[in-house]
């Protein structure tokens, strides 16, 4: 690193090009579908962007706000509820806007969009803005504050090694994301194709000639197709039966699969809470689950809690082990998720103590394909609750253990790719969010900071 021990700070607005940060659109009114899309705060999720469904506003509207239209390149950052979250808009978000509650920086020609983002992404500056932050309705950040937000000004020979790591370490982070994301993408369809649609049944039944029930003639017909083209699986189906049975409570379910319920196979409980809970939480101790720990986290995996009970609180919760499979009954019901650690459970989670017939892996996939359907059928005031006996009533078509034994077997080396990857993305992300800190403030020099980058990244 430089040999300049107290590097001095700019101002965010001498960063930006034109010296002026702004916010979007106050009032997009409704959706227009031939309109203008615009970023908002729930499309920022941990640094990254959704913007598979935006909301879209009116032309003469946004005209009206052409000041923050995004061109690519610039950095945008959370100003209400979710603050100071912040990503760089791409290329492909040129001529969209944002909403009110993000702030556009374009950056200078001196300091880059990737340095700024660093700098906003450090404790100090988190700290700085959650020292501003307005809380009376809900947290909020006043554009004054952003603009004298401090970025260091390193020189341009530390900042570009700086930003070089971060790039190749987000690089891989996001490699790792789409792997992810694409073996999560299969399992589910597979899932969705055996266990709800049902298609080797009808394939097999296509090929045997076997009627074809009215309710499933509009899949027959795509699932002949896949006949014909050779896309069928025709070794997995090997495994299902080639005929279908009707039965009173699920209709037509494949020959030979039981028509019943969740709680005819699960025994399913509740965690509990120490009360009052303030008491029992501490610093260290066992971690301590909440809905949040898990909504917050990007995969099926929770690998860590942000808050810990004491011992004492035991005797009135519930420890799961590592590896436990739990969901959610409240504020965000029906959320499957696997425990990676050992934690204490509130009554917010429901549990699985005994199991027979279904193994982990099937009722993950499951608990996904009737989340939605769980949820309708909850209650509450102000949360929706699943209820235990919601669950146990459940109706399900389940079949032999041959076909779970064979999901399972192909289900297994996928749980473990999944896993892999988002151990190596957590510890990527916590060298980035380590190594980082100790540049810029000269604390690790540049052959040890390249040393651990070409470790964690081989």
């Amino acid at each position: 690193m430089s040999s300049e021990v107290s590097p001095a700070y700019l101002p965010l607005f001498e960063c930006s090009s034109d010296g002026n940060i702004s916010y979007g659109i106050v009032q997009p009114g409704p959706h227009f579908e031939q309109g203008v899309p615009i970023i908002r705060v729930n499309n920022v999720n941990n640094g990254n962007l959704d913007i598979s469904s935006p909301i879209k506003v009116h032309p003469d509207i946004e005209e009206k706000h052409r000041r923050t239209r995004l061109a690519g390149g610039e950095i945008l950052l959370t100003l209400v509820g979710s603050t100071g979250q912040t990503v760089i808009a791409g290329p492909e978000l040129a001529g969209w806007n944002v909403a009110r509650a993000i702030a556009v920086i374009r950056p200078s020609s001196e300091i880059s969009a990737t340095w700024i983002k660093i700098c906003l992404q450090s404790d100090e500056v988190q700290h700085f803005l959650d020292t501003r932050a307005n809380t009376t309705v809900q947290k909020t950040l006043n554009l004054k504050d952003v603009r004298n937000i401090p970025i260091l000004n390193s020189p341009k020979e530390d900042r570009r090694f700086i930003e070089g790591c971060w790039n190749s370490i987000n690089d891989k982070i996001e490699l790792n994301r789409r792997m992810n994301a694409t073996l999560e993408g299969m399992a589910q369809a597979l899932f969705k194709s055996w266990f709800v649609d049902f298609d080797p049944v009808i394939d097999n039944a296509l090929a045997a000639g076997n009627p074809i029930p009215e309710e499933l003639t509009d899949r027959a017909e795509i699932r002949r197709q896949a006949l014909a083209d050779g896309t069928s699986n025709r070794e997995a189906a090997k495994q299902f039966p080639a005929a279908f049975q009707f039965t009173e409570s699920m209709g037509w379910i494949p020959e030979g699969w039981a028509a019943a319920t969740l709680g005819d196979y699960l025994e399913i409980k509740r965690g509990g809470s120490p009360r009052p809970i303030h008491d029992f939480i501490s610093p260290a101790g066992f971690p301590w689950v909440k809905i949040a720990d898990a909504t917050a986290s990007t995969s099926r995996f929770l690998f860590a809690t942000k808050e810990f009970i004491k011992p004492e609180g035991l005797k009135k919760t519930v420890l799961m082990k590592k590896g436990s499979l739990i969901l959610s009954n409240s504020a965000t019901p029906g959320l499957p998720i696997f425990l990676e650690l050992e934690a204490c459970i509130h009554d917010g989670w429901l549990h699985f103590p005994a199991k027979r017939h279904f193994g982990d892996l099937y009722l993950y996939q499951l608990f996904l394909v009737i989340r939605e359907e769980l949820v309708a059928q909850g209650n509450g005031s102000v949360f929706t609750n699943l209820k235990t006996d919601i669950l146990r009533a459940q109706r399900i078509a389940a079949p032999p253990s041959s076909v779970l034994d064979f999901f399972e077997g192909w289900m297994e080396p996928n749980f473990e790719k999944i896993l892999t990857l988002n151990v190596q993305t957590r510890s990527l992300s916590n060298l980035r969010d380590t190594l980082l800190p100790k540049l810029i403030s000269g604390e690790l020099h540049i052959l040890e900071a390249e040393k651990l980058a070409e470790e964690a990244l081989v």
